[in-house]
């Protein structure tokens, strides 16, 4: 059951870091249009700094999982949506 439980959760969790990197992509790209900032759409220092923040977060949260997945112990703390005893 648990085994199960890693496995959506490493899916869900994969599912978001393309979103963000999707995101985090789509903000640089649009950086060099003059008209996209003037349609309201730029990206600001602070969103792009959340951005990578959450890709990071994201990042350590697979690779605690995928240690768990593997059977070795992870860290002591995680920053996934459920604990391992």
């Amino acid at each position: 059951m648990l085994f199960m439980d890693i496995e959506t959760e490493l899916a869900q969790k994969y599912a978001e870091l393309e979103g963000i990197r999707a995101s985090i992509n789509k903000a640089i790209s649009n950086a060099h249009i003059g008209t996209y900032s003037a349609a309201g759409n730029s990206v600001t220092y602070r969103e792009m700094k959340d951005l990578r923040a959450e890709e990071s977060r994201l990042v350590f949260a697979i690779n605690q999982l995928e240690l768990i997945q593997q059977g070795k112990k992870a860290n002591s703390f995680m920053s996934t949506g459920f604990r391992v005893r």
